[in-house]
This record gives structure tokens, sequence and C-alpha cells, in this order.
């Protein structure tokens, strides 16, 4: 496999995609970038930025409503292939430029004999999956849809940045995860721009006891009156979180106790 992924390298060098990768990083997202900069160690930095532009590809490919659903779910179907065929030592072909950066990111897995998060990056590649089909049907999630989704794509995010994140701790022994406070704080604050992409996060249940009118959500007052039943249970989301980030290594909560901050700074804009 190592000797596949310097093949690679001679295609599109690793060192040339991490500086691309972290140029796009500082400008799309300056506090990760200076994050990474301060907390995490320089051999490992250029992996941060090469996974979190390859999501953020991802992320954009699937929230671009211009592109049609089976584009979408071919271009998921065959980041999945590209996972398996890597960490079966099979050989793939790039179609598009983003894929090195997960090339170099497997590499770095490989190398750092941490192949286990393999599995979170196959989560977040479901929790994509299911955006596309939920837009297949009307945007929207049922309840239970919804809380597995946000187990899916949080508990990968936050377990993948362990991956660079220094502990005197095993990997096994870091219980439980963050995130979903930051998913619904970012969803009021995009709400607007989700719904142009065709995303309503707003479960089906939610929709019928608020009688919302998907059809034109933006215009429906009663939003406001979910959005302020549904208040409480974020906040009291956040305060479970605080408590599962205390017991997380000292440099963990050094990394993500800032992004609290900023949040709650944007909630009382």
């Amino acid at each position: 496999m190592l000797n596949f992924f310097h093949q690679m390298d001679k295609q599109f060098p690793i060192n040339n995609a991490i500086k691309v990768a972290e140029e796009e990083t500082r400008k799309r997202a300056f506090k990760l970038w200076l994050v990474t900069k301060i907390f995490v160690p320089k051999v490992k930095r250029g992996f941060v930025y090469l996974l979190h532009m390859y999501l953020r590809w991802l992320d954009d490919l699937i929230d671009n409503p211009h592109n049609d659903l089976k584009t979408k779910q071919n271009i998921i179907d065959r980041q999945r292939e590209i996972i398996q065929r890597a960490t079966s030592n099979f050989q793939f072909n790039s179609i598009y430029d983003k894929e090195y950066y997960l090339y170099y990111f497997l590499r770095y897995l490989v190398e750092s004999q941490q192949l286990y998060y393999v599995t979170y990056l196959y989560n977040i590649i479901k929790s994509f999956e299911m955006d596309i089909s939920r837009l297949l049907r009307d945007g929207i999630f049922t309840e239970s849809e919804l809380n597995e989704y946000l187990r899916l794509l949080n508990e990968s995010t936050f377990r993948l940045s362990l991956a660079f994140i220094p502990s005197k701790q095993k990997f096994d022994e870091i219980k439980g995860y963050i995130g979903t406070f930051f998913w619904y704080i970012l969803t009021v604050r995009d709400f607007e721009e989700d719904v142009h992409s065709g995303f309503i996060n707003i479960s089906s249940e939610d929709v019928v006891k608020f009688n919302l009118n998907t059809k034109d959500i933006l215009t429906d007052e009663n939003r406001f009156l979910w959005l302020k039943e549904k208040f409480p249970q974020i906040m009291k989301i956040m305060i479970g979180e605080s408590e599962t980030l205390k017991r997380m290594p000292f440099r963990v909560k050094i990394i993500w106790l800032p992004s609290y901050f900023n949040l709650l700074w944007e909630i009382n804009r």
C-alpha cells in the first residue's frame, strides 16, 4: 500500500497538496487554521488541512442545489469505494483533485498505525448519503433519522479530530463526544441557506406539531415558535457536552473550548 501511495505522490506531491489545503483552510476556516497552528504538532498539521478540505469539498457538493442527485450519489459511492480500495491495497485513479487529500490522509493513518479511524470516515460518508436520501423526499428527517444523523456526523468528526491531538490517554479510553450543540447553533444561523439547498433541519414530527408550511418555511412565523421551544433543549445539550468535555484530556479541552465561547457569542449577537 505504501508503494502505491508513493506513486500517487508523483502525480500530486504531498507537499503541494498540503500547501494548497492549508491556504484553503486559512481562507475558509481561519479559526481552525489558527488553532491547528497553535496546538497541533507540526508533523500532523498538514493532515488536518487535508482532511478538513476534503470533507468540506464533499459537504459543498451535497449542499449545492445545482448538482443533481445522481451526481451527488455517484460521487459519494465513489468515495466509499476509494476508502475501501485504498485500505485493501487496490489501486484507483483520481478524478477530483480533492481525492488526493483523502489519499494522503489515509497514508497518514497507515503510517501512524491508526486505521481504526477509517470507521469514522465511513460514518461521515453515511451521513452525507442520508442527506441525499432526504433530498429525494422533502429534505426532512424523522426524529429517529435526525438522531442517527447527528450521532454519525458529530461522533465521527470529534473522533477524527483525536487523530491529531497528542494525549496520554489511549483512543479507547476517551469516552463520549461533542459537536451536536455546534450543529444546532450553526443550523439556526444558516437556516435560510440550508433551505435554499433543499434541507429543512426540523424533524417531520415537529413540522406536524407546529403546523409548519414546508413549501414556504422561510415566511412561516411558526418556525420561531419551534425555535422558542427547541432553544432550551439546545442549551441542555451544551451543558451535557460541557460535562463530557470536562472528562477529556487537557489538550482536547483547550482546542474545543474556544469554539463554545465563539458560538455563545453568536447566540448573543
